[in-house]
């Protein structure tokens, strides 16, 4: 057995050198585990199970979110997105004027993402909030801001023409007729005139915009090709629209255009006829029934 005396003096060095040595690989093996772990994460080698265990679900209402006027039968819209279950069933919710919301239906299969909702019944001059729910998830959307509901139907306020008979022949006499409107509230309005057959021989005016009391409008006689119509009857025919799709159209009022000249049938008493007294009556007869009135 050797003694202290005999081990060599450059054993220690020797020795922590060699141990340090071993450390360090293993302290590199680690460094080098953690590392590689660490890439297979990023680059997405473990996504498919980091996701199974996170649940994004969305709820979102499509229709109405506010500023609409609807009318009628309207379409409750939502688009809804779960990916650990089915979700559902939906309840549509209904507030009233800012106030709390109240069930307006309940058991809505989530998946329709539509509900078509009839408005006949529901009070006008209200605002209007709408809300989905899913009772299983708690998800839910409402309208940001409010919609309003309007189901009367527009009507004409004063309606007048100035001729009902015309002749555009140029004359400066009834050659126009001019129509002068107003309505309840403002619309979309159409003007147009039609023949005895109900086709549109021209188009008066289009509002292209809402307006409730326009400009009069004036029709020559002409078609949509600039000439003039033959004699007949025409009917002016008004179509006005709401915001909310309320329409009315009506078709009362029509004119008669004429540009026929009047011809005498017979003159009575007869040419060359005795005459006796001081007084005589005439009488002439024509084949024109609207001469009374030109």
């Amino acid at each position: 057995m050797k003694n202290i005396s005999q081990i060599p003096n450059n054993f220690s060095s020797r020795f922590f050198s060699h141990f340090s040595h071993k450390n360090s690989l293993r302290i590199l093996k680690v460094s080098f585990s953690i590392f590689l772990a660490a890439a297979f994460i990023v680059s997405g080698f473990f996504v498919p199970a980091a996701n199974a265990a996170v649940d994004v679900s969305t709820m979102t209402l499509t229709a109405p979110i506010g500023g609409e006027s609807w009318s009628g039968t309207q379409n409750i819209t939502w688009t809804y997105s779960n990916n650990s279950s089915s979700g559902g069933p939906i309840s549509i919710l209904l507030s009233t004027n800012g106030g709390s919301y109240n069930n307006l239906v309940t058991g809505v299969d989530v998946a329709s993402t539509s509900y078509s909702w009839n408005t006949t019944s529901m009070s006008e001059g209200t605002t209007y909030k709408i809300e989905v729910l899913d009772v299983a998830t708690g998800l839910s959307d409402a309208s940001p801001s409010y919609f309003t509901i309007d189901n009367t139907a527009p009507s004409i306020e004063t309606y007048t023409l100035d001729n009902t008979i015309i002749s555009p022949n140029g004359d400066g006499v009834k050659d126009t007729a001019t129509i002068d409107l107003e309505f309840s509230e403002p619309v979309n309005a159409d003007v147009n005139i039609l023949n005895s057959s109900g086709a549109i021989v021209r188009d008066l005016y289009d509002s292209s915009g809402t307006v409730t009391n326009p400009l009069p409008k004036t029709w020559d006689g002409k078609n949509n090709s600039g000439d003039i119509v033959t004699d007949g009857v025409y009917t002016i025919q008004i179509v006005i629209t709401d915001p909310a799709g309320n329409t009315t159209t009506d078709t009362s009022k029509t004119i008669t255009v004429d540009n026929t000249t009047p011809t005498k049938d017979s003159i009575t008493p007869a040419k060359d006829s005795h005459l006796s007294g001081l007084q005589q009556v005439f009488t002439f007869d024509f084949n024109d029934t609207n001469l009374a009135y030109l």
